[in-house]
């Protein structure tokens, strides 16, 4: 005889603060320019969605809407928004695609 243990899976959902704060970060890097670069345009239209995502506290991903990207690092970014959201992630994972560019600042 044996003891299964169970394992759960615990949740931190963001406060309203933290959500407010992280659209903060993403509208600043989305307003520097050099988002506007083609190669960055994948990332841009992922962010756009995120933000999106974000105001409207939508949790799924088919009503979010994340299908509708052409690429799949706009949709992985807007799926990170939707797992942030439920507590799946954390906000580092959320930001972790940000353009890192030395005109960033």
């Amino acid at each position: 005889m044996y003891n299964k243990k169970s394992s759960s899976v615990y949740a931190i959902v963001a406060s309203d603060s933290d959500i407010e704060l992280v659209t903060s970060i993403i509208s600043n890097c989305l307003s520097n320019n050099s988002m506007n670069r083609l190669t960055n345009k994948n990332a841009k239209d992922g962010y756009l969605k995120a933000l999106e995502i974000l105001n409207n506290k939508d949790i799924d991903f088919v009503k979010a809407g994340i299908y509708q990207l052409r690429s799949i690092q706009g949709q992985s970014i807007a799926r990170h928004a939707v797992n942030y959201l439920r507590g799946e992630c954390n906000e580092r994972v959320l930001l972790s695609s940000l353009i890192k560019d030395n005109l960033l600042k």
